[in-house]
């Protein structure tokens, strides 16, 4: 198949478009992912008290801001766990800060704070209205058949 340059434009909008949709199915799914995470946690999770032992800094991210790691100490069934959590956006800790955690009992690695899925609503209803408004914005200009004509034209 030879490229010639009325394809160049409508492929080019087909490549970024499809990857928006690409993009929004997996956030979808990795949200509905945090989502299940704590639906397993209001059933069955376990809560301890973690504290703060350090906030990790990663310095000028693709933006140019910091980002900060907090770093939390806690027992489960007299094991001692220190694990790196997500990074921080719009939460303020300090170190000694005491707080509690929730986990999985087969899992105590894998924990949160956050009391709320909010979050991963939100990102799961984004994901799919990119994923579903892509696919609709390639139906509606009918960009895939103008590829496929002008190629075979071509």
């Amino acid at each position: 198949m030879e490229i010639n340059a009325e394809m160049i434009w409508p492929l080019v909008v087909f490549v970024l478009v499809a990857a928006i949709g690409i993009l929004g199915v997996v956030m979808a799914i990795q949200s509905y992912k945090q989502l299940l995470f704590y639906k397993e946690l209001n059933r069955r999770g376990q809560t301890v008290m973690g504290k703060i032992v350090r906030i990790r800094t990663e310095y000028g991210g693709y933006d140019s801001s910091d980002t900060y790691y907090p770093v939390f100490s806690y027992q489960v069934n007299g094991q001692h766990y220190e694990v790196e959590a997500h990074p921080l956006f719009f939460e303020n800790f300090t170190v000694g800060q005491e707080m509690p955690l929730r986990f999985l009992p087969e899992s105590p690695t894998e924990y949160t704070w956050r009391k709320t899925l909010t979050f991963s609503v939100i990102l799961i209803l984004v994901g799919v209205l990119l994923a579903v408004g892509s696919v609709a914005f390639l139906y509606k200009i009918d960009l895939v058949s103008k590829l496929f004509q002008v190629s075979n034209n071509g």
